[in-house]
């Protein structure tokens, strides 16, 4: 490796690590397993790397990073629907083998839940209350206004309430938004992500 690109290398794992955690939480809430996760956080890191010196900006690492993850985790699933019938059993074998944060029975079935949201929704709130992205950042992400972010944050709380049954969980006042937040999502703040926070550095290491 060159002197030029290992400063540009040096750089980036730099501004990686200042969203590494929250992307960590992302990738593996939208994602159907921790090798999925892994495999989305790295091509999402590899695009960046690529991209790279035409983004300088913070504001613009963190949007793009996140941004390019959503799409090709929103293609992948596209694809997946064009295929044939998947085999749940196969899927849940894999799942159960997986070693264990995930498998807490509560972030289990967090996950299924988050699932059946709309996508946009579950961007939404996987951004807002997992990866902790104010209501700006993820309108950069996602584009449209802030109401609209906050309306789709609004409708992926009550959805996931009635997914996890629950009716009047936590409530908290963030960024204008009160209404209650299951204590699930609370929990998987802390709790997603933990054992993938390294996600893409093995693509990048010296």
């Amino acid at each position: 490796m060159g002197f030029l690109e290992q400063e540009k290398h040096d750089r980036f794992l730099c501004a990686l690590e200042h969203v590494r955690g929250g992307f960590a939480r992302f990738c593996r809430a939208i994602s159907s397993d921790n090798e999925s996760a892994r495999d989305l956080a790295s091509e999402s890191i590899l695009i960046l790397y690529e991209k790279f010196d035409s983004l300088r900006d913070p504001v613009k690492f963190k949007s793009y990073l996140f941004t390019t993850a959503a799409r090709l985790e929103k293609r992948r699933r596209h694809r997946e629907r064009n295929k044939a019938p998947f085999d749940t059993s196969e899927l849940e074998l894999r799942i159960s083998a997986e070693p264990a944060p995930d498998a807490n029975a509560d972030i289990e079935l967090l996950y299924d839940a988050l699932a059946k949201l709309p996508t946009e929704q579950r961007d939404a709130v996987v951004l807002f209350e997992i990866s902790g992205l104010t209501l700006e950042e993820i309108r950069r992400i996602q584009g449209g206004s802030l109401s609209g972010v906050k309306s789709r944050i609004a409708r992926a709380r009550k959805k996931l309430r009635e997914l996890l049954g629950v009716s009047d969980d936590v409530g908290e006042v963030s960024q204008g938004l009160t209404d209650p937040v299951p204590r699930t999502l609370v929990y998987a703040r802390t709790t997603i992500g933990n054992d993938v926070s390294s996600f893409g550095s093995d693509k990048l290491s010296s």
